[in-house]
C-alpha cells in the first residue's frame, strides 16, 4: 500500500508542475520505451541505436529466449554456456558490463559474474518483444557501468477502450512455436482488458518445454534438455492526458538446465576435452526471476518539465545449482537469493542553453548465499549477509549550434558501497567507491539523408560481490577466492558513425575505440584469483540494406574487434607480463542476405550468417578448453530461409528453416554445438 501511494503522490505533483491540463490525449503507441532519449529524432542520435519490434522478435527471429532476439544485430554476439543460458556479447564486453532494462526495471544486480553471465534468459521473450540496443558507452543516464552498450526492453503499450464503458474485453494474442532442433514446444497467451478509455489489464503466460539438442551433423547432445515457463500482469491507467501510470509484475523460471560441457555428457569438437569423474553427472540449475514495479509517465507537456520517467521497482532473483553424483545423490548443492530495491526518476527540460536530461537512480541490494551440504560454511558462491548500494546523479544536455549541428555533453556523479559480511578467507569486505564520468558528442546532419557523429564517453565499473566474493570453479577447470583490495574499472570510447538514408538504400557505419583501465579478470592462483589489468579495444560495425526493385532487396552487417590487454603468463601472477587479448572476443562476423516483400502480408528472405576463425586465443581461452578447441573455434557459414505470411487479419505464420547444410559448428565460447539442419515454425492468433 505504501508503494502505492509513493507514486501516486508523486504522479500529481509532477503533473501539477508540469501543467498538463486541458492537453489532448495522443493513441497509445505500439512501441514504447519512454526511458530512451532516442525515442524521438534518430538522426540527431550520438550512439549506434538498432530497434526490434514485437513482429520481429517473436514472428520472423522466432526467438526462443530473449538473448537469442539479439543475435544478429552488428557489435551483438551471442554465445551459449549451456541450454538457454545465452549471453549477448556487445563490443567485448559481456553481461556484467552491458546494462539491461526492462520496462524501467535494471536488471543487473551486483551478482553478475565476470564473463558470460546466463541471467538476460530470465526475460519472458513473447512478453518483452520490444527492444532497443544502443551501442557503446551509455553510462551518464543509465549507470556508469554500461560500457559495452544498453539493451532497453518493453513490453506492448495496451490499447484503451470506450469511455464510460464498464469492464471489457479488448482482445489478446495466442502464440504457439514447434523448433525441430530440440522436439520443442512453446506456448504463450495473453488477454487484455479495459475499463472506460483510460484503464487497461493485461496478463499473459508461457510455457516451453525442450528436449535434447541435436545438433549439426546429427549428433545429439545427450541431458540438454529443460524447461521454462513464466507469467506476467500489467495494468495501465492514464492519469491525465499525458501522463500515464503502469503497474507490472513479471515471474519467469528456468528448470533443470544442465551445464553440459563440464559433464561427461559433453560432446568433444575440434579437440575440446570431456569431464570424467562419479561426481559430474549432471550440473543442474533453476533459476528463477520476479519483479514489481510502478512507472509515471510523462510527455509532451507544455510546462518547464515537458517529459518524465518516475519508477519504483523491487527485483527478486536466485539460482539454485545443484550437482549429481553417478548414483543420482547430490553434492556441492549452493544457492544464492538477490533482493534488488530501485528508485529512479528521469527528467527532460527545455532552457535557454538546451534541452537538459537529469535525474538520478539508486539501488539497494541484499544478498544471502548459501553451501546447502555445509551449513558451517561461511558462504556459497558469493558473500552471505551482504548488501550493496549504487547511487547515481546526472544531467545531460543537448544544445544546437545551429540547424545542422548539435552538441550533447553529459556528466554523471556515481557511488558504490559493498557491504559483505560473511566472506570466506577474508571475512569481511567493507568497502565504497566514487567517481565522475562524462560524455561529449558532436551531431552533425550533413544533408536530409545523411548523418553522422563523434564524440567520447567514459564508464566506470566498482567492484560488485562477485568480483570481490566470489569462491569456487570457474571456466573449464579454473577457480577463484575473494578479494577485497580490487580497484574500480575506468573506460575511455572514443567514436564515430555515419548514417545514410536514401530512397533506394541505407548505410549505418561505427568505429571506435575503447580505453581499459584497472578491468578485473580472474587468475589462476589460488591468492591471487582476480586483479586489474589494462587494455584497450577497436572495433567497426558495418550495415545496411539495398533495394533492387520496390520488391526485392539484399542487405548484410559485418562486425569486427580486436582487444590487447597485459596479463601473466599463463595467468599465473608469479610470470611476466605478456600481451594478451579479452576472453571470448568475437571472430570477423554478420550476416548477409536477400529479401522478398511482395505485399504487405508476405515476405521470404534467403541469408546466410558466417563467422572467421577465432584462433586469436586469451590466455584464458587457451585455459577453457571444454569450450574452446586447442588451435581456436573454427569459423561457420549458415544457410538459412524465412517466410512469413499473414493468413487473415488475425491470424500470422512464421517458418525459418535454420542451418539447411546441417554445418556442424560451435558459436566461440560457448559451451555447446549450435543447432544443425531445423525447422522453427510459430502460429500468432490475435482475437
Amino acid at each position: 500500500m505504501k508503494f502505492w501511494s509513493i507514486l501516486t503522490a508523486v504522479s500529481m505533483t509532477l503533473s501539477a508542475l508540469m501543467g498538463a491540463e486541458g492537453q489532448t490525449a495522443e493513441p497509445k503507441e505500439e512501441f514504447r520505451i519512454i526511458a530512451s532519449p532516442y525515442e524521438r529524432e534518430k538522426s540527431d542520435v550520438p550512439s549506434r541505436v538498432f530497434r526490434l519490434n514485437s513482429e520481429e522478435v517473436t514472428m520472423k527471429l522466432q526467438s526462443p529466449s530473449f538473448p537469442d532476439a539479439l543475435h544478429e544485430l552488428p557489435g551483438v554476439y551471442v554465445q551459449k554456456t549451456a541450454p538457454d543460458r545465452g549471453t549477448p556479447i556487445i563490443r567485448g564486453f559481456t553481461t556484467s558490463r552491458n546494462v539491461l532494462v526492462a520496462d524501467g526495471v535494471r536488471v543487473n544486480n551486483p551478482v553478475l559474474r565476470e564473463g558470460p553471465n546466463e541471467y538476460w534468459s530470465l526475460l519472458d521473450p513473447f512478453a518483452y518483444s520490444n527492444a532497443e540496443v544502443i551501442l557503446g558507452p551509455g553510462s551518464v543516464i543509465y549507470g556508469s557501468d554500461a560500457i559495452g552498450g544498453v539493451v532497453l526492453v518493453s513490453t506492448k503499450a495496451l490499447p484503451r477502450g470506450e469511455k464510460d464503458a464498464g469492464l471489457h474485453f479488448l482482445g489478446g494474442d495466442a502464440y504457439f512455436r514447434y523448433g525441430s532442433a530440440q522436439d520443442s514446444f512453446q506456448e504463450h497467451l495473453q488477454f487484455r482488458l479495459g475499463h472506460s478509455d483510460d484503464l487497461a489489464f493485461s496478463f499473459g503466460v508461457t510455457k516451453s518445454e525442450y528436449n535434447d539438442l541435436e545438433m549439426g551433423d546429427s549428433k545429439e547432445l545427450p541431458n540438454s534438455d529443460y524447461e521454462n515457463w513464466g507469467g506476467f500482469i500489467r495494468m495501465e491507467y492514464d492519469v491525465d492526458a499525458n501522463g500515464t501510470f503502469i503497474l507490472g509484475y513479471d515471474h519467469f523460471d528456468i528448470d533443470d538446465t544442465n551445464r553440459v560441457h563440464k559433464t561427461p555428457s559433453s560432446v568433444e569438437y575440434h579437440g575440446t576435452s570431456i569431464e570424467s569423474g562419479s561426481s559430474n553427472k549432471y550440473r543442474i540449475s533453476d533459476f528463477d526471476r520476479r519483479a514489481l514495479f510502478g512507472r509515471y509517465l510523462y510527455r509532451d507537456g507544455t510546462g518547464f518539465i515537458k517529459e518524465a520517467d518516475f519508477g519504483l521497482s523491487y527485483q527478486y532473483m536466485t539460482d539454485k545449482y545443484h550437482r549429481f553424483n553417478d548414483d543420482d545423490s547430490t553434492k556441492d548443492r549452493k544457492e544464492w537469493q538477490d533482493e534488488t530495491w530501485g528508485v529512479n526518476l528521469k527528467l527532460v527540460s527545455d532552457t535557454a542553453i538546451g534541452e537538459l536530461t537529469y535525474g538520478f537512480d539508486y539501488y539497494y541490494d541484499e544478498v544471502d548465499s548459501k553451501d546447502l551440504d555445509t551449513p558451517s560454511a561461511v558462504q556459497g558462491v558469493v558473500a552471505d549477509d551482504a548488501f550493496y548500494h549504487q547511487f547515481g546523479l546526472y544531467v545531460q544536455n543537448k544544445y544546437g549550434i545551429n540547424e545542422d549541428l548539435d552538441i550533447i555533453g553529459g556528466l554523471r556523479y556515481s557511488y558504490v558501497k559493498i557491504d559483505a559480511n560473511k566472506v570466506s578467507t577474508v571475512g569481511a569486505i567493507d568497502e565504497d567507491w566514487n567517481a565522475v564520468t562524462g560524455n561529449l558528442h558532436l551531431v552533425k546532419r550533413f544533408s536530409d539523408h545523411i548523418n553522422g557523429f563523434i564524440g567520447v564517453s567514459q564508464g566506470f565499473r566498482a567492484p560488485n560481490l562477485s568480483d570481490s566474493t566470489r569462491d569456487g570453479e570457474f571456466a573449464s577447470s579454473g577457480t577463484e577466492v575473494p578479494n577485497g583490495d580490487l580497484d574500480p574499472e575506468y573506460f575511455t570510447t572514443l567514436e564515430a558513425g555515419l548514417n545514410v538514408t536514401k530512397q533506394d538504400y541505407n548505410l549505418q557505419l561505427s568505429v571506435f575505440h575503447t580505453d581499459i583501465k584497472d578491468m578485473i579478470v580472474r587468475e589462476k592462483r589460488p591468492d591471487a584469483t582476480k586483479r586489474n589489468l589494462d587494455g584497450w579495444g577497436n572495433g567497426i560495425e558495418l550495415s545496411g540494406e539495398y533495394w533492387l526493385t520496390d520488391q526485392l532487396s539484399i542487405f548484410g552487417n559485418l562486425s569486427y574487434l580486436d582487444t590487447h590487454i597485459r596479463d601473466h603468463i599463463d595467468r599465473n601472477t608469479d610470470n611476466g607480463l605478456r600481451d594478451d587479448h579479452l576472453s571470448k572476443v568475437p571472430p570477423l562476423n554478420g550476416i548477409v542476405g536477400i529479401q522478398w516483400r511482395p505485399n504487405d502480408v508476405l515476405f521470404a528472405e534467403f541469408f546466410t550468417r558466417y563467422a572467421q576463425d577465432q584462433d586469436n586465443l586469451s590466455l584464458a581461452d587457451k585455459s577453457d578448453t571444454q569450450r574452446i578447441p586447442p588451435d581456436g573455434t573454427p569459423g561457420y557459414a549458415t544457410y538459412n530461409i524465412r517466410i512469413g505470411y499473414q493468413i487473415t487479419e488475425a491470424l500470422d505464420f512464421g517458418v525459418s528453416l535454420e542451418n539447411l547444410s546441417d554445418e556442424y559448428y560451435r558459436v566461440h565460447g560457448s559451451g555447446q554445438n549450435a543447432a544443425g539442419r531445423s525447422i522453427y515454425a510459430t502460429l500468432h492468433y490475435n482475437f
